[in-house]
């Protein structure tokens, strides 16, 4: 049969009444996947492809022919704004049936919420943190709610996936089973997935369901990709920051007049930009069409950003971090701009599918720049610009985007559960680990472990053992779980909120002083009053200098990206897309590189002092260093160790000849194990809830979730190999 006539009356209208002359490809194979098997399905296809309507078409279609008594579909998407997108598009799409439509999260109203609890029918949309509350807080609520639940669809499926985030949202879809006493079909979307075998594994979690693969085949997009590099001289401050406000201006010129997103990779690099541009507009006399939208600030102004980008008449830039990778449907823009370069592929392919919607030409710029500090000719190698020209390479040769890994010892996680299920219902020890030790996320926690992390919350009062021998949450549980913060798994900023005439415009993580000058939502304000008790910092419209109003780093690169980077460097290849600039600073990394001979594992730049650079990924370099530091310093004579800025590569300085040193390193790392170094390992926290997790545990998590000793055995002895 026709899929087509296989959908729901009102859906047959819905696809009339907006004249498609066809159902798309993954939405032919969707609809065939969801109606004919009992399988998860995970819906894989680039951005704009339909995968929402490949998903919701045969899903209503079902409970058009069989409605549901309670809420049929469960919706959870990563970001509220996403939610809020995805609700106009789906309500329009249920305008002629009888199917309500639920948005619930934190910045929707309680009558809305109240209204789903009374009337559970149609499709609720959810957060992971909101779904978490409504498990915790209103178990009974949710299973009557979903007493018939069919689908639970996860928009954004890789956002979720090798995230703490992520784990909290596998426990509750096992959870949610539990609760309904059978296995609810999960269907996944993402237009970034590359290991598909893990993804399906990751929706097949905890039942015993398998999941069918729907992945379009249609033809990719055509892309317009041209990319600048400016060079700061680092030894000359006024000529580095004429280079830096040409930068601005090229900025500037790329964007005007036109519906632009800039991507940045900090916000503290968001508000200078903002800043840059609209210095540049007022000096023109042209209009401030100009948004800054990162976490930090207030729902409303990004809401506004999002809303000037929607708006077909009007130019608009919004300078933004990864707010804006996911697929929130900012209508055509006429391009997108990287300022640095992201961190992984997925980023990449994310923020490049913000433009090219609706089969036009996708169109990204990319700038970067590198400062020359004359110190060691390795650091002065671009290399912004060699990692973009990598992950470009590696999406246009393979589409190629990086495979997801769980954390083996997710102890944070883990704590936030029981304290969950605790807050739910009292339990007995075995109820206890019945309901939460056996779940999927927590398959690679030893039970001893389990056991270790149990008594140091009945020690600490988190939890506590009553008379008849069950578990409840103690005094200092209590307080965690009773607010509202607690839902959620991923850092806790808990910044300082700032105020102009009774209005948010977003949050700080630092206190500043009275009448100090901060940016923040691309605008500079001073600060007129701090109410410290309540974190409300009240300020005014001002100008001059700011600090830094915000604390954290980038993310690390995949080995894979590192080793296309070795490739980039070693090859002569000439890409299309580098402007003569780039051209140029590619020609002289290529030159130092040839001079560092960095196609090598490691250089040697003076007597006893080598540079090790073995092409690895973030994880293993980060492991490497540990060791030299750590472990092996006596037996290789070191005698200091610097890691480069780049993160690329680690000048060691020894007492040992280069050839000598090498040799030893490389047979040292055959003989460690993960095992064996906990005892040294800094029980250092590095998750939203590792306060609460006992020391023992936090060595165990440092060592198994941060490092990789086996992957960097395995990687140096294929050097040694090759070399």
């Amino acid at each position: 049969m026709n899929p087509f006539y296989r959908l729901a009356p009102f859906i047959q209208e819905y696809i009339w009444r907006h004249h498609w002359d066809e159902l798309r490809d993954i939405q032919v194979k969707a609809i065939d996947a969801i109606l004919d098997s009992p399988d998860h399905v995970l819906i894989a296809a680039g951005t704009a492809s339909g995968k929402t309507e490949a998903a919701f078409f045969p899903m209503l279609s079902m409970l058009a022919e069989k409605p549901a008594e309670s809420f049929g579909i469960l919706y959870v998407g990563p970001l509220k704004a996403l939610i809020n997108d995805q609700f106009e598009r789906i309500a329009e799409l249920l305008d002629e049936a009888d199917f309500p439509i639920y948005a619930w999260h934190g910045d929707r109203p309680q009558s809305e919420k109240q209204r789903a609890k009374r009337q559970p029918k149609g499709v609720l949309q959810i957060t992971p943190e909101a779904l978490e509350g409504l498990l915790m807080n209103h178990s009974g609520d949710a299973k009557q709610m979903f007493s018939a639940l069919q689908f639970i669809v996860i928009d954004e499926l890789h956002a979720f996936m090798g995230t703490d985030r992520g784990l909290q949202l596998q426990c509750q879809l096992v959870r949610m089973d539990q609760l309904l006493g059978r296995s609810i079909r999960r269907i996944g979307l993402s237009a970034t997935i590359h290991d598909y075998a893990s993804a399906q594994a990751w929706l097949c979690a905890g039942t015993n369901r398998e999941c069918a693969l729907v992945e379009s085949r249609e033809g990719g997009r055509r892309l317009d990709l041209a990319m600048r590099h400016f060079t700061l001289d680092g030894r000359d401050a006024e000529a580095a920051d004429q280079t830096q406000q040409a930068l601005y201006d090229y900025l500037y010129q790329q964007s005007r007049g036109r519906k632009c997103l800039i991507f940045t990779n900090s916000r503290i690099e968001t508000e200078e930009v903002v800043a840059a541009m609209r210095e540049r507009a007022e000096r023109m006399g042209e209009p401030d069409v100009f948004h800054a939208h990162h976490g930090s600030v207030s729902a409303s102004l990004r809401e506004e950003a999002e809303s000037a980008l929607r708006e077909s008449d009007k130019p608009a830039v919004v300078v933004a971090t990864r707010t804006l990778e996911l697929g929130i449907d900012l209508g055509g823009l006429d391009r997108v701009i990287q300022l640095g370069s992201p961190s992984t592929c997925s980023s990449f392919v994310q923020r490049l599918g913000r433009t090219g919607r609706r089969g036009t030409t996708a169109v990204m710029r990319f700038v970067t720049k590198s400062a020359l500090r004359g110190r060691m000719d390795f650091e002065d190698i671009p290399w912004e610009l060699i990692q973009n020209i990598a992950i470009i390479q590696l999406y246009i040769e393979e589409r190629w985007v990086e495979s997801f890994v769980n954390k083996p010892l997710p102890f944070s996680v883990l704590f936030h559960q029981i304290l969950s299920a605790l807050m739910q219902a009292e339990l007995t020890p075995r109820e206890l680990a019945r309901r939460v030790y056996t779940l999927p996320a927590f398959s690679d926690i030893a039970q001893e472990d389990y056991m270790v992390l149990i008594r140091h919350l009945l020690e600490t009062d988190i939890i506590e053992k009553t008379e008849s021998g069950t578990l409840i949450p103690g005094l200092l549980g209590e307080k965690l779980a009773g607010n509202y913060r607690f839902l959620s798994v991923f850092a806790d900023h808990s910044g300082y909120r700032v105020v102009f005439r009774q209005r948010d415009i977003g949050e700080i993580d630092s206190l500043p002083e009275p009448d100090e000058i901060i940016a923040l939502a691309g605008r500079r304000w001073r600060v007129t009053e701090i109410d410290a008790d309540r974190r409300v910092i009240y300020v005014v419209p001002s100008k001059g200098k700011t600090k830094n109003s915000w604390s954290g780093g980038g993310m690390g690169i995949d080995d894979r990206i590192a080793l296309r980077m070795r490739q980039v460097l070693a090859e002569d290849t000439q890409y299309a897309y580098l402007y003569p600039d780039a051209k140029d600073a590619l020609a002289e990394a290529r030159e130092r590189a040839t001079r560092y001979d960095l196609d090598k594992p490691y250089s040697v730049i003076g007597d006893k002092q080598l540079l090790i650079h073995p092409w690895l990924g973030s994880r293993k370099m980060n492991t490497l260093f540990f060791l030299l530091n750590n472990v092996f310093g006596e037996t290789l004579e070191i005698q200091s160790t610097q890691k480069i800025a780049s993160g690329m590569g680690i000048v060691v300085a020894t007492g040992l000849s280069t050839d000598a040193f090498w040799e030893k390193l490389t047979k040292q790392i055959t003989g460690v194990s993960s095992e064996g170094i906990i005892s040294i390992a800094p029980p250092t926290p590095m998750d939203r809830y590792d306060a609460q997790v006992p020391e023992a545990l936090l060595r165990k998590a440092y060592v198994y979730n941060g490092l990789d000793v086996d992957g960097l055995r395995r990687a140096m002895e294929e050097a040694q190999r090759e070399y």
